[in-house]
């Protein structure tokens, strides 16, 4: 089965993530809200700016375990694809297409308006300090990405949804408190600042994690017995 045709099967699973999604936005405009009125606030500089928007209370302790929560609990697969095509790489596709699909949707919302306040409140004052921006809302995605296949992993593994959920809670966490350490790891980069260059190295290496866990992910998922 080719890629754009899983796509378009996995497109019929799109009114599951209606009501998920929309509470994800109702807390994502009152997040942007608190921001923008926190920002007015403030002197407005750059730096104050930047750390508002990426912080790690709103942004990293609730908003991406939210997602990824929310997409653990929404995504299916059929064994009978397996069944029918008798590759297991079928059904790793499949969830990795919804998983892909339902952080887009979360994600892009998101992502432009940060960009679209960031430019009206002044900040963006260069074309290296929007390049800046934007791969630290690509951070944020791999971020995303990274807590849901680990969910996937977990709830594969041992075959129970709540599974992949303490997975995903533990581990943001887990990070969380490194943040607070100040031990400095690959992920939760985003609540840095850093040169474009610095920022686009940290994707690349998140790029790679991601490459991995993926690759974790279709072993167990070719090992399974269904």
């Amino acid at each position: 089965m080719s890629v754009a045709r899983l796509v378009k099967q996995q497109l019929r699973y799109a009114p599951r993530y209606y009501v998920p999604v929309m509470l994800v936005y109702v807390f994502m405009m009152l997040m942007i809200l608190v921001k923008v009125v926190a920002i007015r606030q403030s002197d407005g500089t750059f730096m104050d700016v930047y750390f508002r928007w990426f912080d790690a209370y709103l942004l990293g302790v609730i908003f991406l375990p939210m997602s990824a929560m929310i997409t653990l609990m929404t995504v299916v697969f059929r064994p009978y694809d397996y069944l029918r095509s008798g590759s297991r790489k079928l059904l790793y596709w499949q969830l990795l297409i919804q998983a892909l699909l339902v952080q887009i949707i979360i994600w892009l919302p998101w992502a432009v308006s940060t960009l679209v306040s960031s430019y009206a409140f002044g900040v963006i004052s260069n074309y290296q300090v929007g390049i800046m921006i934007v791969l630290s809302t690509v951070q944020v995605f791999c971020n995303q990405l990274f807590l849901v296949l680990m969910g996937l992993i977990g709830y594969l593994t041992l075959r129970r949804k709540v599974a992949g959920l303490i997975v995903i809670v533990s581990l943001n966490l887990g990070l969380f408190s490194l943040h607070l350490s100040k031990v400095v790891t690959p992920l939760w980069k985003f609540t840095r600042s850093q040169s474009p260059l610095d920022k686009l190295v940290n994707v690349v290496i998140l790029v790679l994690i991601l490459y991995v866990v993926s690759a974790v992910l279709l072993a167990i998922i070719k090992n399974r017995d269904y």
